[in-house]
């Protein structure tokens, strides 16, 4: 009998992944649907239901279904249009599919997985045929603002119109001298996206409120038409208006399919979700045009940046889309911003054209012992068992914002060296001197090129000819993947090298894809000031005497700009948890929280578990996707290790049990090889 039963469609527009798993004697399950915007749902089937239905689809008829080959890799599964997997009690596999077409009994099957988890088909959408959206008295809210050299006008009124039966998009704003400017898009995609639309607005926030509740005619308006000509209409004030993380899905599903082959900016998509911040602080970018070298400032919303950063922000009259460097960013509160906010526009996103890498400098610090670790273990005929280790700890680095040192050299005048070939095609970097450099490349088996690259300083000094600069290992990875020529990455040559094949590299993005569905539990072996992730705890001690610790560190990057709230974190008991922003540190924010000595506190046990549980609470009330979790308690602290390691595993653990319908992936870091090894020992037994 199956336990576990994976369904997975591979349409044109669309693809859907379920996972049914049998718990006891019901039925769990999770669903994610990628068109045109990505969705996810997760839920539990009483024990009834599930038991008819689990005796339904042993009935069913599959003879007629195509049997994959006992071994089939996710390349495989991938080019098909839909597999079907099921898992067995002793642990066999069954796994059906197709790449050319559906059986005939599919429909059946369908509508089976349709009785039971009624959901797909209500997140599908239902029917709809258009939907506008008003936003008026912008003035008196936010941000929003059309400027022009001579003057600048408030934007008073904005509409946007989206119509499946056309495919058009119109957007339209009105501003404060009445000038009325009108967009139009046509965009093939528009169905998929209007079939994600009402989702959004049929969920509970975290604050019990239900958007899209009818409560009277006010500053935002949503009306949305049904195919059968039917309608519904719903009511907010502005001021009173919450977003959901969908909502913040939906707009940028929107406004991609406008920037395709323009430069639209709409204010709705800019301004709205900006104001609504748990942390009162602004974060302003100054900036430099390329193009101009004019510098202005932009607020930094929802984006990861640092100094040195290319990003794409709105310029002049008909918010033209240049490409610009961070020269700084600035923390404000709203009574001292350097300007009006309402005369400031928000940075877009980061720049694609310009492939910003880092100088590789003396005090450069590359954090990838984990992969290394795993480098170490490789045997010239490396097993599957020992390639899985690998790739999972770069895919893990690359989630935390690892980076690889490149060999390079200078774009203008390439000079050979011994050992590597300079392609036709390199690839190009750009410095903060803003010198370009290509990627060398080398030769492989069977005369086939590779990029070069080093997981650690002391491997690339190896080489001690050649210019170094630093670089995400998701871009590197990512510009493998799109190169023709290119056939991987060969990892350390003068050290134990490795060659990355771009098989295995794709492999990587898929099984990030995959496991970016539901929340994971990873233990990540790095110093925690080096990880960049979305929150950081840290455990406050403002002791000067401990140089080593998170805090110390994390105080000496971020300077004077914590002392505003000392006052406040000074009152912190522990178990507690309070939020600053991350400022210079690699992270948006830090949550501190304060771990009592084992010895000094009788119920330092539950202080333990309520500060990483409230941690964690925090992350989803920031709408967080990765949190780092150091591994407190160890040393000064005085906890016995093999007390320690259930007691984090299980309270991050029952966590996510206690919050399925939300997705959180959760890093135990420590740079303590002894109490990684333990760990990890404690994490593959459990």
């Amino acid at each position: 009998m199956f336990n576990q039963m994976n369904i997975n469609v591979n349409a044109p527009n669309e693809k859907l992944n379920i996972e049914i798993r049998l718990v006891d004697k019901h039925f769990e399950y999770s669903f994610s649907r990628l068109a045109g915007l990505y969705t996810y749902h997760s839920g539990v089937v009483d024990e009834q239901k599930s038991q008819e239905w689990l005796q339904e689809i042993r009935q069913a008829s599959l003879v007629d279904w195509p049997v994959l080959p006992e071994g089939a890799g996710p390349e495989i599964k991938q080019k098909n249009k839909w597999n079907v997997e099921f898992f067995d009690e002793d642990g066999s596999v069954i796994c059906y599919g197709a790449d050319d077409y559906f059986p005939k009994t599919w429909g059946k099957f369908q509508q089976k997985v349709l009785d039971m988890i009624p959901e797909l088909l209500e997140q599908n959408g239902k029917g709809i045929e258009a939907v506008t959206f008003t936003v008026k008295n912008l003035n008196n809210y936010m941000p929003s603002n059309f400027m022009t050299s001579q003057q600048t006008y408030l934007i008073l009124q904005e509409t946007l119109t989206l119509r499946r039966s056309t495919r058009k998009i119109t957007y339209e704003k009105i501003d404060e001298v009445n000038q009325r400017t009108y967009y139009e898009f046509e965009r093939r995609e528009l169905g998929q996206l209007l079939n994600s639309f009402q989702l959004v607005f049929a969920t509970q926030n975290s604050r019990g409120k239900e958007e899209g509740r009818k409560v009277h005619d006010s500053d935002v308006y949503l009306k949305i038409e049904l195919i059968d000509g039917t309608f519904e209409e719903y009511y907010w004030g502005l001021h009173q208006m919450f977003f959901t993380p969908g909502w913040k899905e939906l707009v940028d599903a929107i406004h991609d399919l406008m920037l395709q082959g323009s430069t639209f900016l709409g204010h709705i998509f800019t301004s709205l979700p900006h104001r609504h911040k748990e942390i009162s602080q602004y974060i302003y970018a100054l900036v430099e045009i390329e193009e101009t070298r004019q510098q202005n400032y932009y607020v930094v919303d929802n984006l990861f940046v640092h100094e040195g950063d290319y990003v794409v922000v709105p310029v002049g009259n008909q918010l033209e889309e240049k490409v610009a460097k961070i020269l700084s960013l600035e923390y404000y509160d709203l009574k001292d911003l350097p300007q009006p906010l309402e005369f400031t526009r928000k940075i877009l996103r980061k720049s694609d054209t310009v492939k910003f890498a880092r100088d590789l400098e003396d005090d450069s610090v590359i954090d990838n012992r984990q992969i290394d670790l795993a480098l170490e273990t490789i045997d010239d005929d490396p097993s599957i068992e020992e390639t899985i280790g690998l790739i999972e700890a770069i895919r893990q680095n690359m989630n935390l914002g690892g980076e690889f040192v490149l060999p390079v050299h200078p774009l203008k005048t390439k000079q050979s060296h011994h050992n590597y070939h300079l392609g036709t095609k390199d690839e190009i970097l750009t410095t903060t001197d803003g010198q370009s450099w290509a990627l060398f490349r080398l030769f492989v088996e069977n005369n086939q090129e590779a990029f070069v690259a080093f997981t650690n300083v002391e491997e690339f000094e190896k080489d001690g000819h050649t210019k170094g600069v630093v670089y995400p290992i998701s871009s590197i990875l990512e510009m493998v993947a799109k190169t023709p020529n290119i056939n991987g990455i060969m990892l350390n040559p003068y050290g134990r090298p490795f060659f990355l094949a771009k098989e295995l590299i794709m492999t990587i993005f898929m099984r990030n894809q995959e496991t970016m569905k539901r929340s994971q539990i990873y233990l990540e072996y790095a110093n925690v000031v080096n990880l960049t992730a979305d929150s950081v705890v840290n455990n406050l001690q403002f002791s000067l005497d401990n140089t080593q610790s998170l805090d110390y560190v994390l105080r000496t990057k971020i300077g004077t700009r914590l002392v505003d709230y000392y006052d406040d974190l000074m009152t912190l008991r522990p178990g507690e948890v309070k939020v600053t922003p991350g400022f210079g540190a690699k992270t948006k924010y830090i949550f501190h929280t304060v771990i009592p000595k084992y010895q000094q506190c009788p119920q330092a046990d539950e202080c333990v578990i309520n500060s990483y549980y409230e941690s964690l609470n925090q992350a989803r009330k920031l709408y967080l996707k990765q949190i780092v979790l150091p591994i407190f308690g160890f040393n000064d602290a005085g906890y016995p290790l093999e007390e320690l390691m259930p007691l984090i595993i299980n309270t991050v653990a029952q966590w996510m049990t206690d919050n399925r319908d939300y997705i959180l992936h959760v890093y135990l870091s420590t740079e303590d090889f002894e109490v990684y090894s333990a760990f990890r020992d404690y994490l593959e037994e459990a």
